[in-house]
């Protein structure tokens, strides 16, 4: 994905974190399909088209678990994680079914979008990672993309 589009996911992720007056957005599982959204929009106007319903949950600080996806080769594909306001620090990485990491998004920010194109039909895992949550537990949303 081109550097600019991630820049400008990132960026309107991270001010829409933030409601009238400066005062921080209410956190929550709520948020999160909202922020997820406007990632979707975002990534509609580059070709791509959700294929999967969105997954979510929710997690304590620096902790991770991964979600399965199951997807055709030479594809092109992407993957979005956003996070409620309580979390400053949201981290993806995609692995094939042999471990290998065919992208990651290691940048602090409260979302991250990964783009990848499998060399193999089958599963790949999904790990979202919360560094920084200020809550005791922190929600996520994910979406699965594409082109």
């Amino acid at each position: 994905m081109a550097r600019s589009m991630v820049f400008a996911l990132s960026a309107i992720l991270s001010v829409s974190a933030v409601g009238a007056l400066g005062a921080p957005a209410q956190g929550g599982p709520q948020e999160v399909g909202p922020r997820l959204d406007r990632v979707a929009l975002q990534l509609a106007g580059g070709g791509y088209r959700e294929f999967l319903p969105r997954r979510g949950g929710a997690l304590d600080r620096m902790k991770s678990e991964r979600l399965n996806l199951n997807l055709e080769a030479g594809r092109l594909y992407a993957v979005a994680v956003v996070c409620d306001a309580f979390c400053n620090d949201v981290d993806l990485e995609v692995f094939d079914e042999t471990n290998n990491r065919l992208a990651a998004h290691m940048r602090r920010g409260d979302s991250a979008v990964v783009e990848f194109r499998p060399r193999w039909s089958g599963p790949v895992s999904v790990r979202v990672r919360l560094y920084d949550c200020q809550a005791p537990v922190c929600a996520y949303g994910l979406g699965a993309f594409m082109r």
